[in-house]
């Protein structure tokens, strides 16, 4: 709340469309005041050493997979696996989901990652001729990273890789970090919602999507937010709609007497690689997702 509130008093964002309610703008400092987020939240504390940022956009990222076990499949593609990459300089966040955590899909994942979001979004910044001369790395765990397909696609690709010490998370901890925030902010919005556990794909997107578009610590303070570092552009916040709440498709194609919409749940918007202020709307009755 410190943070959003200062977000409020900023007239940078307040020009952006960001507008909170005066009574909210007060915040007494009770941390138990919010039933989701205590819900949500509670953690056993660890300590981590704070690393600074890296220098360049695309330069630095980290990786890592979460999922598996216990996990409920989500709804429609029916994926158990979140594969994350955090880019050091901007801590923009790009989500991946998949079924399996096997070669083949960790190699699909990384191909169309590095693809679109380095190849692509950094020739826009650079050029040709001067992302041939960019190092790219990227650090993660003992795990997906060290697999020979995957090693090999890296290396042909000139991407230099980093490991973690095993049985020490916290030498990944901007990547523990971001799981951390992730899933916290996505099981409080289930919460507050009042949607079950398949919903979490939709949670964790908008969840992560809410991470880029607020303000981040650093060891100098706080720094912009990672939708405007990598973008180059802000948010619009007026657009910002609550995650579950109830939304109606305008159908295009209907009879005299028909329904002219159909009941949905707004579950985010489109895309969290690219700007965007189309809505995505899951259909509970179709199993399916609409943009509108």
């Amino acid at each position: 709340m410190r943070t959003i509130i200062s977000m409020a008093k900023n007239n940078i964002y307040q020009e952006r469309g960001l507008f909170i309610p005066s009574n909210l703008l007060k915040n007494d400092g009770n941390p138990d005041l919010c039933p989701s987020c205590a819900q949500g939240k509670p953690t056993i504390r660890r300590s981590h050493q704070r690393r600074q940022r890296a220098t360049r956009k695309g330069s630095l990222w980290f990786f890592d997979v979460s999922g598996g076990g216990k996990r409920v499949p989500s709804l429609i593609e029916g994926n158990i696996y979140l594969y994350l990459f955090v880019d050091s300089y901007s801590r923009k966040y790009f989500p991946y989901y998949s079924k399996n955590k096997d070669e083949k899909d960790t190699l699909r994942i990384m191909k169309q990652h590095f693809k679109e979001n380095v190849i692509g979004v950094l020739n826009e910044d650079v050029g040709n001729e001067a992302l041939l001369n960019q190092v790219t790395s990227i650090q993660g765990d003992n795990g997906e990273l060290k697999s020979k397909v995957v090693k090999s696609y890296l290396m042909k690709s000139g991407i230099i890789t980093r490991y973690t010490q095993p049985h020490f998370p916290e030498q990944n901890g901007m990547l523990e970090r971001a799981f951390r925030t992730i899933y916290e902010l996505a099981v409080s919005m289930l919460v507050h919602a009042g949607l079950p556990e398949p919903y979490w794909k939709f949670a964790t997107e908008y969840a992560g999507f809410v991470s880029d578009i607020t303000p981040n610590r650093t060891p100098d303070g706080y720094a912009r937010e990672a939708y405007y570092k990598w973008y180059d552009s802000m948010f619009d916040y007026s657009k910002l709609r609550t995650f579950g709440s109830r939304a109606y498709v305008i159908l295009h194609q209907v009879t005299d007497m028909g329904s002219k919409a159909e009941e949905g749940i707004l579950v985010g918007f489109e895309s969290n690689f690219r700007p965007t202020y189309t809505y995505k709307i899951y259909l509970p009755h179709k199993n399916a997702k609409v943009y509108v």
